[in-house]
């Protein structure tokens, strides 16, 4: 097997990785603003508890998520036929969480659904790459 041929399947098993960890997010990210939107009509402490658990969780996924996107762009540089395309994980940095008013709960749900958006347009970037990266073995 050649040099280049192991870099692109290299790359192919992070962007894999990266998109194991993204489809878990996007999932616990949707079911934490489901809760969300609950805990705005005013579902109480026990449904703030578990929006925060899906949030939590989606941290986690998030953290590894980005650990396997920086792999997948330094084995990118190895492979040099396909084009760089621009992944920011920046905003996977997290949510300042509040007890209790309502306000609070808006701004919870607002930086959610900006994580949703960050998480479904890093899912299509690098479903992208994949398909470039396919293309090469």
């Amino acid at each position: 097997m050649s040099d280049e041929r192991i870099e692109v399947m290299e790359a192919i098993k992070e962007a894999d990785k990266s998109l194991e960890h993204l489809y878990r997010a996007q999932d616990l990210l949707a079911k934490a603003s489901g809760w969300g939107i609950a805990d705005i009509i005013g579902g109480g402490l026990f449904i703030t508890m578990i929006k925060r658990n899906r949030i939590s969780e989606a941290q986690s996924e998030l953290v590894s998520a980005r650990t396997h996107i920086n792999n997948l762009l330094r084995e990118m540089n190895d492979v040099r036929k396909v084009d760089y395309i621009r992944i920011n994980t920046d905003g996977f940095a997290g949510f300042a969480d509040f007890m209790g008013d309502p306000i609070s709960d808006i701004y919870i749900q607002t930086k959610i659904e900006s994580a949703r958006k960050e998480v479904d347009e890093t899912i299509l970037k690098i479903e992208q790459i994949r398909v470039k990266l396919n293309k090469l073995i």
